[in-house]
């Protein structure tokens, strides 16, 4: 079995659902894109920002092909640049681009950079991928960090970048990752070489479809439930609306006489 081509971004959203990939690949045009441009912005402008953490750095684009970018870094690894932004990497077709590559003559460190103030699970997932990757293409990664945005900062007139970034070290959770990425790898090939395009994978919707990020294929997931349903109702918490979609209490109608709250009975009874 061939190995499909998985970047970390396709491999961080099966660790959400394994079905976002069979959606990605073969009913792309059904993702509909939430109001994220902002967010992509920030994250984008937080990204720039943190690649002089370490001094002066070589870039390489990102809107390059993939090969492009590996052969750039290839060549930069080989004139031994120190700092490297969006250094590209390929081992048995899963691809990913680090963020800040610092090199040394004993080996690699790998800083992953996020927009948040806080560390979650997905950026661990995250960044243990390319300690996978690199790793096996036989780096010596001495170092994994996530890079995140330290709300205790305040600026002054000049902004300090240093103390705008909190660096925490997750080596040691990378590595004690590795087996459940090797496994997740497996599974996700696997489960595409069984799903071709005319066997979509059999996946009931769950809160998974809002942790860590909302699916862009929820609509399309959810095409066939009546309309207006649970989720329609303005307010509720997730949990609650997938409480009662387990329960089967699904369109309005269902919810006319249940026990919820006088607010939501409210939208019911005006549609």
């Amino acid at each position: 079995m061939n190995n499909i081509f998985l970047s970390k971004s396709s491999y961080c959203k099966c660790v959400q659902c394994e079905k976002i990939l069979w959606l990605s690949e073969y009913k792309k045009d059904n993702a509909v894109a939430g109001n994220n441009e902002s967010v992509f912005e920030t994250g984008r402008e937080v990204g720039e920002l943190a690649k002089g953490l370490f001094g002066d750095y070589v870039n390489i684009p990102f809107n390059e092909k993939p090969n492009i970018r590996i052969n750039k870094t290839k060549q930069l690894l080989k004139d031994k640049a120190n700092v490297i932004t969006e250094a590209s990497f390929l081992y048995d077709n899963n691809f990913c681009s680090v963020d800040i590559l610092k090199n040394d003559s004993g080996g690699v460190e790998i800083y992953e950079v996020k927009s948040s103030t806080k560390i979650k699970d997905i950026y661990v997932d995250d960044a243990a991928y390319q300690y996978f990757v690199l790793s096996n293409l036989g780096f010596n990664v001495k170092k994994v960090a996530i890079v995140y945005i330290n709300n205790e900062y305040v600026r002054s007139k000049k902004l300090d970048i240093n103390q705008l970034f909190n660096i925490e070290d997750i080596t040691d959770i990378a590595k004690q990752k590795q087996g459940e990425i090797r496994s997740n790898i497996d599974m996700i090939n696997n489960y595409m070489e069984v799903h071709d395009r005319d066997n979509e994978p059999d996946k009931d919707i769950g809160t998974h479809c809002f942790d860590p990020y909302s699916c862009a294929f929820w609509q399309f997931c959810t095409k066939d439930l009546p309309t207006p349903n649970v989720f329609d109702i303005g307010g509720m918490q997730k949990r609650s609306k997938f409480k009662k979609y387990y329960e089967g209490k699904i369109s309005f109608k269902d919810l006319e006489s249940e026990k919820i709250n006088k607010k939501y009975l409210e939208q019911i009874d005006l549609n």
